[in-house]
């Protein structure tokens, strides 16, 4: 049975809208209307219109279609923090917690250092050095965003290596590879993947902080950056703001729920609480 099968009907209709703004980024070369990074001065700041749904912005570009080539930025950027996040973080929790000892001591120690730093000031001082643009947004959120999953995964190795499973298996020779691949991360796989939407939703807003400030991507449709843009406007363009703004609460509050809903899903006491069968 899949993880998503028994959502509960928020869940289900936050992963709808998920899905829809994912198709939507996707598609955008497609759907939008317009050509995203066309200037139009004689139709600047126009509001929502039959031709221009969302309105324009002060160089007269398509808002709607910005929007949805926005989502292409925003999700490549969860997508990519989060897989290299997850990969790396695993191995290195899963690490520490199997074999323990100095190993466990020194990553542990890494890990609580890189956890005293808040996060976001330490991907704007980064990107603030190595320069803005897609690669760097990404190498700053992920620099700090496998610390999360490194501490998770620990934790969870450290329960589960006691495990009959695991001792058994130790006593039919396997090797702490094949213990750490075949017997441990297969358990891991519920906690680290409800985590992976908070982690995504986290990035889509750093991401969007950063272009906010001017530190994110540059030369493409950004929902912080067009954020910045509708500040400045505000009381002239209020639609400026309000278009991405709305498209960012949207992304990340679908994440949320989602994430939400299959924490609730897979956690056993979680489930056994709300009288849900568990995995």
């Amino acid at each position: 049975m899949s993880a998503t099968a028994g959502l509960d009907r928020s869940s289900r209709a936050g992963l709808g809208l998920l899905l829809v703004i994912a198709l939507c980024g996707v598609l955008a070369p497609w759907i939008a209307p317009y050509d995203p990074g066309r200037p139009d001065l004689r139709h600047g700041l126009e509001g929502p219109s039959l031709e221009h749904w969302l309105g324009t912005d002060v160089e007269g570009r398509d808002v709607a279609s910005r929007i949805l080539f926005g989502a292409r930025v925003s999700l490549s950027v969860a997508l990519a923090v989060v897989v290299v996040s997850v990969a790396f973080g695993v191995l290195v929790g899963g690490i520490a917690g199997l074999l323990g000892g100095w190993v466990d001591r020194g990553i542990s120690a890494v890990i609580d250092v890189l956890l005293a730093f808040p996060g976001i000031l330490l991907a704007i001082a980064l990107v603030a050095i190595t320069g803005p643009g897609l690669g760097n947004v990404i190498l700053a959120l992920t620099l700090l965003g496998w610390v999360a999953f490194a501490r998770l995964v620990r934790g969870e190795v450290l329960v589960l290596r006691g495990d009959e499973f695991v001792v058994a298996a130790r006593a039919l020779g396997a090797t702490q590879r094949e213990l750490l691949l075949r017997h441990l991360l297969p358990n891991l796989v519920g906690p680290v993947t409800v985590l992976a939407t908070f982690a995504a939703a986290g990035a889509i807003l750093a991401e969007a902080s950063l272009s906010f400030l001017g530190l994110g991507v540059q030369g493409l449709p950004s929902w912080g950056g067009m954020l910045d843009h509708g500040a400045d406007v505000f009381l002239l363009a209020p639609h400026l703001a309000i278009a991405p703004g709305l498209a960012i609460l949207l992304t990340v509050v679908a994440l949320n729920i989602v994430g939400d809903g299959l924490r609730d899903r897979l956690d056993p006491r979680t489930a056994a609480a709300s009288g849900q069968p568990g995995l």
